[in-house]
């Protein structure tokens, strides 16, 4: 898949990542108003790297982009409703 259908995903709450990212365990989140955090898998677990708010012209031309089939912060719980960019987390309301 190319860049636009990937971001079109990750605006839908999917995680991203393509065939650099890929190889180094990386992929990204889509926040809002086009950033996305990147994060690693460390230990399983994703691990806050930077904010991404530019994609280098090789991304951009990949066509290796994915959806990932695993969504390391889907948990019980609400969609996030806030972002604390400080710590690279998400907030989010419990359900009732």
């Amino acid at each position: 898949m190319n860049i636009i259908e990937a971001i079109q995903h990750a605006e839908q709450g999917k995680l991203i990542t393509n065939n650099f990212l890929k190889s180094i365990d990386d992929f990204l989140i889509y926040i809002s108003g086009g950033v996305f955090y990147r994060y690693a898998i460390v230990n399983g677990k994703p691990e806050y790297k930077y904010e991404v708010r530019e994609f280098s012209m090789a991304e951009i031309l990949s066509t290796g982009w994915e959806v990932l089939e695993k969504n390391y912060f889907e948990v019980d719980l609400l969609p996030a409703t806030d972002v604390d960019s400080s710590k690279g987390i998400l907030l989010f309301d419990k359900k009732k």
